[in-house]
């Protein structure tokens, strides 16, 4: 079976991205302090202990590497199915797996801003990849913990296109 695209979005954060260059700041100079003190003494008249520095880092560093893949949401469809990701993170669903698409009514409350949701909506568990001011689309699944899966667009109507396009064929 062909996985030609028919549908191929990206819709990245300049808020996450300026964060990002803050969080690398914030490890790098933490790395420095630790190296500095390590290598060259204690720094100031109360210094804090060489473990802090490194922990300091490695929690910049980590929230680095998460934010990495949250910067960017990528929706594609083609003939495999529906590819939704953040980095690292993604959700793929066979054409076989789904049984309906329609617009997201719940409220934007409900997922609460950009990131991985999960939360209760229409009797089903649903797990959900959203970006702030964007609408959402949500998939209804045959199977699994999470029955329902929602994701931003800035185009709904020409997803929900292609979606249903491939469920009818």
């Amino acid at each position: 079976m062909s996985r030609d695209t028919v549908y191929k979005e990206s819709l990245p954060s300049p808020f996450i991205s300026l964060i990002l260059g803050i969080m690398v700041l914030l490890a790098a100079l933490f790395l420095f302090l630790f190296g500095r003190q390590v290598l060259s003494g204690p720094i100031g008249r109360n210094p804090a202990p060489d473990w802090y520095y490194m922990l300091m880092f490695l929690v910049f560093a980590g929230t680095t590497v998460l934010l990495l893949n949250l910067q960017r949401l990528d929706i594609r469809i083609d003939a495999g199915g529906v590819l939704v990701r953040f980095g690292a993170f993604r959700q793929e669903y066979a054409w076989e797996d789904i049984v309906s698409a329609g617009p997201d009514q719940a409220s934007v409350v409900r997922y609460g801003g950009w990131g991985i949701r999960f939360t209760r909506a229409e009797g089903f568990w649903r797990r959900g990849y959203t970006v702030i001011n964007a609408p959402r689309v949500v998939l209804t699944l045959r199977q699994g913990r999470f029955r329902q899966f929602a994701f931003s667009t800035n185009r709904p109507d020409a997803v929900l296109e292609a979606i249903r396009e491939y469920l009818r064929g």
